[in-house]
């Protein structure tokens, strides 16, 4: 059972109790498989306890949401396309793209290689490899020439055209557990088990950090807004922005009071001026330039304690114009899309989403319902006109134009977007 505890507050710049619940662990790398009988399980124990409930005349059954039953059929021109599999590389492990979505970086095993590597998104082919076996943490930096690698103790910057090492600092003789860098690539942030309350601040080149940016509690993670001026933390429900230049926290903690999946607890949109937190029931957004809050959004219906474990995954549309989100346990309610200015709800779509992604093209969504092939719909008319029958999805480019997907056989396949007249973007 998870126990949630925080203090309730109205106003949005009231700052929150130094009572800390650390968040539920993320479930955003859970196989998909797992997660169905997991959701098989959860409605099986919810429709027990409804029904025992109802007998006793306690509780009326739940109303059905959203959308009629019946789906439309895919009868248009597809929208994404197999364009073939990443040269040299298998059993991808957390790949992520860069910023401008033209290459990605995954650690991945095949008979040649066994570590981290980058590849041309639009050609599949390998960029570099890292003569790196053990590798926990790594990402991109905004324009793609820099990587950073964790073995664990040791962080190292590599040039991503040539392959060769640029910088190594060994941060601790134990465990680096969170690593971030900015992506201009001038600063790094870490927190060691030497003293996991600590985030070290790092400007790269130095061996010693700049900064020591101390908390009350442990560090669930770390990471950098898009501009590199600011550093955020997690620390439990809490969510603290320091500037890198002083060290100084700039506002009162951030609320995130849910669950967050391993892109962290603070979503700042591509230019840095807004920050999308998770909440139990839904999400809030909350202006960089003074701290306000904007808009918050309840998603799904009435609270249901057997139900609504977990916050539902709510992110960015690629244009971050829209902010897409979906329940995240049974029964999956339709993928909700709001104006990321007001709030306002735009669109409903797919009766059954546990996650659901938008691109920089607003029109097309991808949607995954679970126990069913992965759905392409056409937002704006609300309609389904594409299924992809693939296994487990590994990411999905910023832009929304290319998705990363992972054959039973541990193959990575990708899938590239087109206009419905057949031309690819």
């Amino acid at each position: 059972m998870l126990i949630r505890l925080q203090k309730k507050t109205t106003h949005p710049d009231a700052p929150i109790c130094a009572a800390v619940i650390r968040p539920a662990p993320s479930i955003a790398r859970v196989p998909r498989w797992l997660r169905r009988s997991a959701a098989n399980l959860a409605v099986l124990a919810s429709v027990t306890i409804f029904t025992a409930c109802a007998r006793n005349g306690r509780v009326q059954p739940p109303a059905q949401a959203g959308r009629p039953s019946t789906q439309p059929q895919a009868a248009r021109t597809p929208r994404y396309e197999d364009v073939g599999r990443p040269v040299d590389g298998e059993h991808y492990s957390d790949p992520q793209f860069s910023r401008d979505s033209s290459m990605f970086i995954a650690r991945a095993c095949s008979e040649s290689h066994l570590g981290v590597r980058v590849w041309d998104a639009r050609t599949l082919k390998p960029l570099s490899k890292f003569p790196q076996d053990v590798c926990v943490e790594y990402g991109l930096t905004r324009d793609g020439k820099t990587a950073f690698t964790s073995d664990g103790t040791t962080i190292r910057l590599w040039d991503v055209e040539t392959s060769q090492l640029r910088w190594s600092v060994k941060v601790t003789d134990k465990q680096v557990e969170h690593t971030a860098m900015s992506l201009d690539g001038t600063h790094l942030v870490t927190v060691a088990d030497d003293d996991e309350h600590v985030a070290a601040v790092w400007r790269t080149g130095e061996n010693r950090p700049r900064l020591l940016l101390r908390h009350k509690f442990r560090l669930d993670a770390v990471q950098f807004d898009p501009t590199g001026r600011l550093v955020a933390t997690t620390e439990g429900i809490n969510v603290h922005i320091f500037s890198v230049e002083t060290g100084a926290e700039v506002c009162p903690p951030l609320i995130s009071d849910s669950y967050w999946g391993s892109d962290g607890a603070a979503l700042f949109d591509s230019a840095g001026r807004r920050v999308l937190l998770r909440q139990y029931r839904g999400f809030t957004v909350v202006d960089t330039s003074t701290w306000k809050l904007l808009f918050t959004v309840n998603v799904g219906g009435d609270f249901n304690p057997f139900l609504e474990i977990y916050s539902p995954n709510a992110r960015w549309s690629g244009d971050m114009t829209k902010v897409v989100a979906t329940e995240s346990l049974p029964p999956y309610g339709p993928a909700r899309i709001y104006d990321a200015v007001t709030g306002r709800l735009l669109h409903e779509i797919a009766a059954h989403s546990y996650s659901c992604w938008l691109g920089a093209d607003d029109s097309v969504a991808l949607s995954d319902p679970v126990d069913e092939p992965f759905e392409v719909w056409d937002v704006k008319n609300d309609q389904l006109i594409q299924t992809l029958d693939a296994h487990e999805l590994k990411t999905v480019s910023p832009d929304g134009t290319m998705v990363l997907f992972e054959t039973k056989s541990g193959l990575g396949r990708m899938w590239r977007l087109r206009q419905f007249d057949g031309s690819r973007r």
